[in-house]
């Protein structure tokens, strides 16, 4: 519920993985905001790190989009990924939170296992699956 009317009804894992609704995301978990310049609306895509993955195209118009923490991969650089550098390091017990400054985006949080090598100042590759991809529009009544 939000604001007294009911957004989405389902399973929890259905509405945790597949909000029809931005407050849904943020109710049931941590999310990135992704933005996306007007170009990158126009050619259809998502800008990280100097790369490009494609939006879903139900979200083509949105400025911008959602992704979970644990749905950031992160590696050692690669030429066919993003490239980010990590600002902080958080030891969470069964996974590391990392902090990542991304040429393009604000800063991103990514939940990683806990024996990631990955530390302050690091260079890292980052990239996320476009079907990992959540609206931040509410949908038209």
């Amino acid at each position: 519920m939000c604001a007294g009317r009911i957004v989405q009804v389902g399973r929890g894992e259905d509405l945790y993985r597949a909000p029809a609704h931005p407050f849904v995301a943020e109710f049931l978990g941590r999310v990135n905001r992704l933005e996306r310049a007007p170009e990158a609306i126009a050619q259809g895509v998502v800008r990280l790190g100097g790369s490009t993955l494609p939006c879903p195209a139900a979200w083509q118009s949105h400025a911008m989009l959602l992704v979970r923490p644990e749905d950031v991969e992160v590696s050692a650089p690669r030429p066919d990924w993003g490239a980010a550098i990590v600002e902080r390091r958080t030891f969470l017990g069964d996974r590391v939170q990392l902090q990542l400054r991304v040429q393009d985006q604000p800063v991103l949080v990514a939940d990683v296992g806990r024996d990631n090598p990955f530390g302050p100042g690091d260079p890292v590759g980052l990239r996320v699956h476009p079907d990992r991809l959540m609206t931040s529009q509410e949908p038209s009544a």
